[in-house]
């Protein structure tokens, strides 16, 4: 199915009538402000569009336990769900986090106090990770965004101008309507894992 993203900007009266500012300012603050409403929609969402963590495997730890005596992390829970999107059939090609638990596995040593990630280009098995403020801290994603799933835009980005939108006339403002349509058509949930650390580190010690 087919949805409209849509957002909004505020703006005064007279940023507008700054023709060389403000379209320098829509240039760059237009993408980003849709880019954050479409990352929830396409992680998250649970209607017309349903988010591929929303119908992803949760992660499991029936593919690779490693005992209850064991003392797994974060990373050992990322490279289990990578290897349940390779028994799926699929290639993991990027690991989705909240921008502190990547902090926080950049920070992560080893019992001899080396860096597991002594570099910033952090990966698990080859797969990149990457931050995102749409993740909930503590959680994650890990998927073929290559095979598994596929945006399809309907209709480009459109803005619409509003002077009288709720007080904007007493105050001189104006808000820009932000919009876009498109779908996301999830191919196969087993190209995707998802789940909090807490539970894939629970799951990893039965």
């Amino acid at each position: 199915l087919v949805k409209t993203i849509a957002t909004y900007l505020v703006i005064s009266k007279e940023m507008l009538s700054d023709i060389s500012g403000m379209s320098s300012y829509l240039a760059n603050r237009v993408p980003a402000k849709l880019a954050e409403k479409e990352d929830a929609e396409l992680f998250f969402g649970t209607g017309d569009i349903k988010g591929v963590a929303t119908t992803a495997m949760p992660i499991s730890g029936t593919t690779v336990t490693l005992g209850a005596t064991a003392t797994p992390n974060e990373y050992d829970v990322l490279r289990v769900a990578i290897n349940m999107i390779n028994i799926a059939e699929y290639s993991a090609s990027a690991i989705v986090v909240h921008p502190s638990d990547k902090t926080k596995l950049e920070l992560t040593k080893d019992s001899q106090g080396q860096y597991l990630f002594p570099s910033a280009n952090m990966s698990v098995s080859g797969v990149p990770i990457v931050e995102s403020t749409a993740m909930v801290e503590g959680s994650f994603l890990v998927g073929d965004f290559r095979m598994g799933a596929e945006i399809k835009e309907r209709s480009g980005v459109t803005l619409n101008y509003y002077a009288q939108d709720a007080d904007n006339v007493q105050k001189g403002l104006v808000t820009i309507g932000i919009e876009e349509r498109i779908a996301l058509p999830v191919y196969h949930n087993g190209a995707f894992v998802s789940g909090t650390f807490t539970a894939g580190i629970v799951a990893l010690k039965k």
